[in-house]
């Protein structure tokens, strides 16, 4: 029997590994949320209430995108990089914490 992409059923595969690969990084991204809404400095919680994930979107020139992070906040980036007291890292802490359990995640959608 000659191999071609339907006796094996190609597409199916592709798809399933693109869905897999979704939800992988939806779970990752929504995953930092929380750790980086808990360390925040809050004053006001409008920074707080800016951190949110966003569902990942497939582009040709760079494959699945997931976003996360503060959004619409002029001072996030200060607060993230500027030292304590005047500043916290919230986004990198909760990144370390959830970024290597993506490998884990994916393998769990892929069973």
């Amino acid at each position: 029997m000659k191999w071609t992409l339907k006796s094996w059923r190609g597409d199916e595969v592709v798809a399933r590994i693109a869905r897999a690969s979704k939800l992988a990084i939806d779970e990752t991204t929504h995953a930092c949320v929380i750790p980086a809404k808990d360390r925040v400095h809050v004053k006001t919680r409008l920074l707080q209430g800016s951190i949110q994930a966003k569902d990942a979107v497939y582009t040709p020139e760079r494959g699945w995108i997931g976003r996360w992070g503060s959004f619409n906040v002029n001072y996030a980036l200060a607060q993230e990089i500027s030292p304590e007291p005047k500043g916290k890292a919230y986004l990198r802490p909760a990144a370390q914490k959830e970024y290597p359990k993506l490998v884990d995640r994916l393998k769990a959608h892929l069973q």
